[in-house]
């Protein structure tokens, strides 16, 4: 099983040295992963979702996203993640999507609420996808309808679907990564362990625990009080002493559950960046020169945090194609601009820049090894 300190970990742009040298010496790259957008529909409710300030219901035509995919192929990315926006299975042809990135010879993934999935779509996601993750953030009804504002009807039945994508990967012999996410906040710390109990039961790979998105304040990327407010009278971005304690308590007693072919993880350092506020190591985010964020609109963004600001829009491929997106002075002057200290403290990417700040540095007689 592919261990889950290998899976999250910043030495993959290792595995990339031609982009990381040709970044260093001209200061850009070809990008490497593609967050792409086909829907801003979405068939959940969730009180929390950090995109539904942003929801419509545009979604991106196929023979577009067709077109879109064929353009990054051109620029030699290497993978595809279907995500939101909305939930990619509220595309109505998320199965030939898939189909068509795999025949391009990219790597494709797609994380879903896996809320309604078509059996030929199980299909087509076992035997193209290397991973999917769910957002399942429940482990009982109760805790699913805190999470995701939906009845016991629809928690059983994405129990059901996820039962039937492992017996399609089994059925198959796929080596594709199954897995879930769980959402803490101090009103779901009671799920913890009867999430990790269920993924075990229904025969998922990882569970992956994550930490509601913090408020910072003065970001632009935060929910306003108002919306706050309006969506949920819980406290997700806050943990008293006791709560911190329960949480880690019941992350422990997950333990239990892990075997050769189950496991669950966190991020230490993301969890301790949001309960304790740490400041960042590096002022200036380089990851954005390897990945990007193209949404239903065809627009292009640095990454899935700034999406839909219009200050850090990239470009809009209803006006020009990628390539010329990419290597426009827009983009650089844009990547330039992001201020970190004003970006989610729990980025998944915090290590990634960490590596590149070290590789992008001058050092003292770098040759006395």
């Amino acid at each position: 099983m592919i261990s889950d300190k290998d899976l999250y970990s910043q030495n993959k742009l290792l595995q990339h040295l031609e982009r990381l040298l040709m970044w260093k010496r001209e200061g850009f790259a070809h990008p490497i992963f593609i967050d792409l957008d086909l829907t801003n529909r979405c068939n959940n409710r969730c009180p929390l979702c950090v995109t539904s300030q942003n929801r419509d219901q545009t979604t991106m035509p196929f023979g577009l996203a067709k077109d879109v995919i064929s353009q990054l192929k051109s620029m030699n990315v290497k993978a595809i993640l279907l995500v939101g926006g909305g939930d990619p299975t509220c595309h109505p042809n998320l199965g030939e999507v898939i189909r068509f990135i795999k025949r391009k010879g990219l790597e494709v993934a797609i994380n879903t609420n896996a809320y309604k999935i078509s059996k030929d779509t199980i299909k087509t996601i076992v035997r193209c996808c290397a991973w999917v993750r769910i957002s399942l953030d429940a482990g009982t009804p109760a805790i699913y309808k805190k999470t995701h504002a939906m009845n016991k009807k629809a928690f059983y039945q994405v129990v059901d679907n996820i039962s039937n994508l492992v017996d399609e990967k089994r059925k198959r012999k796929r080596n594709i990564v199954l897995g879930a996410t769980y959402l803490i906040g101090p009103h779901t710390i009671e799920g913890i362990y009867d999430a990790a109990r269920l993924c075990k039961k229904i025969g998922l790979d990882k569970l992956r625990y994550r930490l509601f998105e913090p408020e910072i304040d003065g970001t632009e990327i935060s929910l306003s009080k108002d919306e706050r407010k309006k969506a949920a009278p819980v406290r997700p971005w806050s943990f008293t002493k006791k709560e911190k304690e329960n949480m880690f308590n019941e992350l422990k007693r997950c333990k239990e559950f892990e075997d050769e072919y189950f496991s669950f993880s966190y991020s230490e350092d993301r969890f301790e960046a949001v309960i304790k506020g740490k400041s960042r190591s590096c002022k200036r985010c380089h990851i954005t020169h390897f990945i990007t964020s193209i949404t239903p609109d065809l627009k292009v963004y640095p990454c899935p945090y700034l999406k839909n600001i219009e200050k850090y829009c990239l470009g809009d491929l209803t006006k020009e194609n990628f390539k010329e997106i990419w290597f426009s002075d827009k983009r650089k002057k844009t990547s330039e601009k992001i201020n970190v200290e004003r970006c989610f403290h729990s980025c998944k990417y915090e290590k990634q820049n960490e590596l590149l700040h070290n590789i992008k540095k001058a050092m003292f007689h770098p040759n006395f090894l």
